[in-house]
């Protein structure tokens, strides 16, 4: 009996550590940090003090739930929320190359998988209810404005936060009579468009787009989780780990989207690159296409059509080569991922131009070609490539949402109290 709950107690651990993972880039570091760049970076502060009068800008306060905040926590603090309850992650994946009512996370098959997903239902979310990222946060099955509208679960610890609902408190706290009101809806509204940002952010992570939940069962050791007492410690997603663990590369130059005809749906996926041809290059493209066609996640590494979890047609073994490197004083080899227009000993080009792609592990020159693809791995060098170029149009794509939502002319008097 003793044994029976021991391990209980041992699983009960590793599954909710495997739960609070299932996160994309952290909820308590990156993504807040994320959003308060875009912010900053975006036109928001001006059109406040333009549209809404607002003089102090994005330091003007609002109180809710006992917290007065100014705009730009509010925003963080929707940026946290998103994660919370944390298997509301599950609806954090879109594969662009699917239809978007099949885009949503599926590869939870495996045994500690299904048991998070076991979990999840008895702590309140159906598997039947999971969402494509897009959808979770703008309601729509396929590109706005004319695609169809999901019908979502009205549970309230589950149901989106997201754009319709951002609106609507938008809208309250434009015309709302009381102060109170006004002060608890515009609150709102930057929270709920904080939750927004934080959906967009997280197509910014391979995994997050390549169907890979996998990943995020990744095993870290127990030394780091034992000196810090912090079992959630024992599991990561490699690359947000990098990340969380590498706050500057979030004090970046943001890149823009460059869209016409801009569509809400748009930031996410532009339903360009639908069939795995060859994948579109530069700004005009959503950040789910962009993400997908170009990086690799653990679980995803040239897997091949014949995996239906985890097979991608991009990146495309016919565009990299091998190189080798020296790093603290030892060789090894990498691959590098041509970029579009790009040629050399035969291989292709398509997409972005990556240095690191992957990297082989320590015994990967002595394998057979036909076993090459085993001995790949991703490492924090490559994380570093990664990063370097997702983050950067995390930002920026991000900041094109908030300056989306808050766009257009208002004119409007305000109450004298206010």
């Amino acid at each position: 009996m003793y044994k029976k709950y021991v391990y209980f107690i041992i699983l009960f651990l590793i599954i909710t550590c495997f739960v609070k993972n299932t996160a994309a880039y952290n909820d308590t570091i990156t993504h807040p940090d994320i959003t308060e760049k875009a912010t900053e970076y975006s036109q928001l502060a001006q059109y406040l003090k333009d549209n809404l009068g607002f003089e102090a800008g994005l330091e003007t306060q609002f109180t809710f739930n006992n917290q007065k905040l100014n705009i730009k926590r509010w925003l963080r603090e929707g940026a946290i929320l998103e994660d919370d309850p944390i298997c509301r992650a599950s609806n954090h994946f879109h594969n662009p190359l699917k239809p978007w009512d099949e885009s949503y996370m599926t590869d939870d098959t495996t045994t500690l998988g299904s048991k998070i997903r076991v979990w999840c239902e008895l702590t309140g979310w159906t598997y039947a209810n999971r969402k494509s990222n897009v959808t979770w946060a703008t309601g729509y099955l396929a590109p706005a404005p004319d695609g169809p509208k999901d019908t979502f679960n009205p549970d309230p610890d589950y149901a989106p936060i997201n754009w319709d609902k951002a609106r609507e408190y938008y809208y309250n706290a434009l015309t709302s009579t009381l102060e109170e009101d006004r002060e608890t809806n515009f609150a709102l509204t930057f929270s709920a468009v904080g939750h927004v940002m934080h959906l967009l952010e997280d197509v910014s992570v391979p995994a997050h787009v390549r169907n890979d939940f996998t990943s995020h069962l990744t095993f870290n050791g127990f030394v780091e989780a034992i000196v810090d007492w912090d079992y959630k410690k024992l599991f990561k997603q490699p690359f947000e780990y990098y990340v969380k663990n590498h706050p500057a590369l979030v004090d970046a130059t943001p890149v823009d989207p460059i869209f016409t005809d801009l569509r809400l749906t748009d930031f996410w996926d532009t339903d360009q690159y639908v069939d795995g041809g060859d994948p579109p290059v530069g700004n005009a493209i959503g950040l789910a296409e962009y993400t997908n066609a170009n990086f690799l996640s653990l679980e995803t590494i040239f897997k091949g059509d014949t995996d239906t979890l985890h097979g991608f047609p991009h990146p495309a073994w016919i565009s990299v080569i091998e190189y080798e490197e020296v790093i603290d004083g030892e060789k090894w080899t990498y691959l590098k991922k041509l970029g579009a227009g790009e040629s050399i000993d035969g291989k292709i080009g398509f997409g972005e131009s990556i240095d690191h792609l992957a990297i082989g592990k320590r015994y990967y020159k002595y394998l057979p070609s036909f076993l090459k693809l085993s001995g790949l791995t991703l490492d924090d060098v490559v994380y570093l490539d990664y990063a370097e170029k997702l983050i950067p149009r995390a930002i920026g794509y991000s900041a094109g949402l908030l300056d989306y939502f808050f766009r257009g002319t208002l004119e409007i008097t305000l109450p004298d109290k206010f």
